[in-house]
């Protein structure tokens, strides 16, 4: 009984919230629900504001153009001889569409269905957000720990892919109603240029809730050969890289950890890191520890979820591939403090377990051991690299919870306050800008490119870096 309460009040309330936004805004209540949810979801890209989301869809904003850039259609044809170079864009966090089928899956709510539903968009559509649908989609999304491997499986019963691999479609926008623009505005610029999907622009979409392992042993294989039939298909023209936010360290450990430097020399010939967050970002701290900790703008849509949001960062291990790295912030510099008490990077195991999450302790500790983290996984990536990135944007950086609310709850169940320095607003400077070190580690060239004022994930929406990427690719 008291389940079907809890059951109808959360329709009622995600009810009332739908009705608000459509008669308070002229964006849809999709563009609403879809805006909140990506704010929610994505620590790396917390600075998301739902109403712009909703502002933004109701201007109806097209993407950048190749024309609005002052590039006349045939500037890539004159300036290659006629030969396109080919580009692969990968994707940030939670920038893949991801589907689901359920055979045989279980449940803790009834109404939920367990088997014999075929593939169907998982991340991200609108109708999956409102209750009481939502607690069957964070069930079906979550990750299972098991403590033998120290990996993480999909749940039981639920089997998630990632399409459209080598297309664009899974990367071009983040939700089925196209309301939060990706690559969009980089995909129409290179087509107005000439480029075609599937032959000269393609997309290396993966599984971005899972581990750099899983990375290794499923979705690397997949985009070396992806890289390969590129390069064969144009004439053996080495390939232009583009990555975003958690697509550069997760491009740069495949460079680093999984295709030899002769590999490098002959199948690629730029990779431009937009927006690279190299050095982890304290808002996946903030969002392991509590998510509530990084999220100002609530949304009366989603704040009776904040357990079950909390229960699913916890369960994707990419969340703690990206917590801040102690080599690029310093690894003996307090970064979090309760009360008196401080941890460094180094105890990032420590501050995880005392908040509870206890299986990112085991993954963090398991990724050091390994290499995925630490000054290794940082090494420089031995082909042109240019970093694009925005500064002079307030960033947080260390957190400090009160371990004295005396409201009984736990410190982490209270919003932290930060200590504050430049960067985009997601990630610190230092941890953008590793072209900069770069340039002293290897014989290709490394070179910086800083935007002021662009805040994360803007890159590929951003004028001045996209006419950047085009020159890039003309050279």
């Amino acid at each position: 009984m008291a389940t079907t309460t809890t059951t109808l009040i959360t329709c009622l309330l995600a009810l009332i919230a739908t009705l608000c936004f459509t008669y308070a805004s002229p964006a849809s209540p999709e563009a609403a629900v879809t805006g909140a949810l990506l704010h929610r979801l994505n620590p790396l890209m917390h600075h998301l504001d739902p109403t712009e989301v909703i502002k933004q869809h109701a201007m109806n904003r097209k993407p950048i153009s190749a024309a609005s850039l002052g590039f006349h259609p045939t500037y890539l044809k004159e300036t290659t001889n006629g030969q396109l170079r080919p580009v692969i864009l990968v994707p940030s966090f939670t920038g893949s569409e991801l589907q689901a089928r359920i055979i045989n899956a279980t449940s803790r709510f009834w109404y939920c269905k367990k088997q014999n539903i075929d593939w169907f968009r998982i991340f991200l559509g609108p109708a999956q957000m409102l209750a009481p649908e939502i607690n069957c989609w964070m069930e079906r999304i979550s990750l299972d720990f098991n403590a033998t491997s120290n990996r993480s499986k999909n749940a039981t019963g639920s089997e998630i892919m990632v399409p459209d691999f080598g297309g664009l479609e899974a990367i071009a926008y983040l939700d089925t109603l196209h309301l939060v623009p990706m690559w969009n505005s980089v995909i129409k610029v290179l087509t107005d240029l000439g480029y075609k999907e599937n032959v000269n622009l393609r997309g290396a979409p993966y599984d971005w809730r899972v581990s750099p392992a899983d990375w290794m042993e499923y979705q690397y294989p997949r985009m070396k050969q992806l890289f390969e039939e590129t390069y064969a298909a144009n004439n053996n023209t080495a390939v232009a890289v583009a990555s975003l936010s958690m697509g550069c360290p997760y491009f740069l450990n495949f460079l680093n950890r999984f295709v030899s430097q002769e590999w490098k020399d002959k199948y690629i010939h730029s990779w431009t890191a937009m927006d690279g967050a190299f050095g982890g970002s304290s808002s996946a701290l903030a969002a392991l520890l509590n998510p509530g900790g990084i999220l100002a703008n609530w949304s009366a849509i989603f704040v009776i979820f904040d357990d079950q949001f909390l229960e699913i960062f916890r369960t994707w291990s990419s969340l703690t591939y990206m917590l801040p790295h102690g080599h690029v912030y310093g690894g003996d510099k307090p970064y979090v403090s309760v009360g008196d008490k401080t941890y460094t990077t180094l105890q990032f195991p420590e501050i995880l377990k005392a908040a509870g999450a206890n299986v990112s302790a085991i993954e963090f500790v398991e990724m050091e051991k390994i290499g995925f983290r630490g000054k290794s996984a940082l090494s420089a990536p031995g082909v042109a690299v240019h970093c694009l990135y925005g500064y002079n944007v307030t960033t947080p950086s260390a957190l400090h919870y009160n371990a004295s609310v005396g409201d009984g709850k736990s410190p982490f169940a209270h919003f932290p306050t930060f200590d504050v320095v430049d960067g985009d607003g997601t990630v610190q400077r230092e941890g953008l800008d590793r072209c900069k070190y770069w340039a002293q580690e290897q014989s290709q060239p490394a070179m910086s490119f800083g935007v002021k004022g662009m805040k994360h994930a803007e890159s590929v929406q951003n004028d001045e870096c996209i006419k950047y990427f085009v020159k890039v690719i003309s050279s």
